[in-house]
């Protein structure tokens, strides 16, 4: 199963420390990091967890929250199983937290959680082999969904070129974005095999950047002492 996710941020944000192994509540853990606030959007451990956070920018307006989305997925990563990831998010401070959506897997199921505008939802399915997108924009979730979506039914499996795809006379739309105060800085790919995990990480806009770097986790079936 893989897993990539494009990180779009303001142009003037401190560039992120690319992907390294942690030890998080007796798991190894692989994960980008904000130099800022330590957090992160994606990450994977040894026990076979992917887990990855977006923004959710809902049409009405929500609150902004006091913590950083980016704790809590470094709150959840020591987690063994699935389960036990989605005991650790119930115990959150969920409304301390702006409006926000996180996609927590092993491969074989896959938990979609969002919290926005006070509502906490949760949704829980087998993985199968059905492709899914989810994506925001800090213009407003509702104009980039639509045509992003089509652009995904149209290029099918081919998930690196959706990543590094931009429209010329649609920059702002784009799922490799620029605007003025914003651009597409980095994408990272997941792919969760029965051994090991291996995360991929390009270190700028995917649409001129080919360099790459690649961590592999073996798998522990149980926590590190």
């Amino acid at each position: 199963m893989s897993i990539a996710a494009n990180r779009d941020e303001q142009r003037s944000r401190a560039v992120a420390l690319p992907p390294e192994i942690v030890q998080l509540a007796g798991r190894r853990v692989v994960m980008p990091r904000d130099p800022q606030g330590g957090g992160t959007w994606i990450a994977a451990n040894d026990a076979g967890l992917a887990m990855v956070l977006l923004n959710v920018n809902p049409a009405i307006k929500a609150p902004a929250g006091s913590v950083s989305r980016g704790q809590i997925i470094p709150r959840l990563c020591g987690s063994d199983t699935l389960d036990r990831a989605l005991a650790r998010f119930n115990e959150l401070p969920h409304d301390a937290f702006s409006p926000f959506r996180l996609i927590v897997t092993d491969g074989l199921q896959l938990a979609e959680l969002t919290w926005s505008v006070g509502v906490l939802s949760s949704r829980v399915e087998e993985v199968g082999c059905v492709r899914r997108m989810w994506t925001s924009s800090g213009l407003g979730d509702h104009r980039v969904d639509g045509p992003r979506r089509e652009l995904f039914r149209q290029i099918g499996e081919t998930q690196d070129a959706f990543h590094r795809h931009r429209w010329p006379d649609r920059p702002h739309l784009s799922v490799c974005m620029r605007r003025a105060d914003a651009m597409t800085v980095s994408c990272t790919f997941v792919r969760l095999q029965r051994d090991s995990v291996t995360m991929s990480y390009i270190p700028g806009p995917p649409d001129v950047t080919e360099a790459s770097s690649h961590i592999t986790l073996p798998m522990r079936q149980t926590a590190a002492a």
